[in-house]
């Protein structure tokens, strides 16, 4: 009863070949970009682990890399 009120009508069906080839376009963009760029994975895909560490004076970061670099035994990227 209550979606009978407003009789609204709107014809989907006349647009479907818009919508098929808005939609093939972008899917055509997002294959060309994954193409072109790649998959550029974030730190939560490639199970690694973020450390962020602030310091009340500035630190010297050459010293704080070489530290970390002996130290650490499954070291992957160390920024």
């Amino acid at each position: 009863m209550f979606l009978n009120r407003f009789d609204y009508k709107f014809d989907f069906m006349s647009k479907r070949r818009l919508a098929v080839a808005l939609s093939t376009v972008l899917m055509l963009i997002s294959l060309l970009s994954i193409a072109l760029q790649g998959l550029v994975l974030g730190l939560d895909f490639t199970s690694g682990t973020l450390v962020e560490v602030g310091y009340s004076q500035p630190a010297d970061i050459d010293k704080i890399r070489s530290t970390l670099r002996e130290n650490v035994k499954s070291q992957k990227t160390i920024l």
